[in-house]
């Protein structure tokens, strides 16, 4: 027998998340800002969580359909790989659209104190 769900039911299931997207979308830093406390906790649960990530979505990929359709000699080559592949696809999500993103804010802050530091100094040679 099929079960139905209400809309309250939908909206009970989807409760965790009311709080987490707030949290995420909290500080939207500017050029000046240094990393956000959501930017590091993000990067430490990518860290601290990267073994069991991996090894869930080594399991996943077998029970693809994609998978189920490759041949035999697909199939050895394919899995010959995955421990090469899923770690490397890993930390280059992590560090492209986590590190590299903040790394490039906290050099453009740099550059940006830098030359306002250089004005200011510049403007305080001006006054008599």
């Amino acid at each position: 027998m099929r079960s139905v769900i209400t809309i309250g039911e939908v909206s009970e299931l989807r409760a965790p998340l009311k709080y987490f997207r707030p949290w995420l979308r909290n500080e939207k830093p500017s050029a000046f800002d240094l990393p956000t406390r959501q930017e590091l906790v993000l990067l430490g649960v990518a860290f601290f969580f990267a073994p069991l990530v991996i090894a869930f979505a080594s399991i996943w990929i077998f029970f693809q359909e994609e998978f189920a359709e490759l041949h035999g000699r697909e199939r050895v080559l394919f899995l010959l790989a995955v421990p090469f592949l899923l770690p490397a696809a890993y930390c280059y999500v992590v560090v492209h659209d986590m590190i590299r993103p903040l790394a490039m804010r906290i050099l453009l802050r740099r550059r940006l104190l830098r030359e306002a530091k250089k004005a200011v100094r510049e403007l305080m040679a001006g006054l008599p």
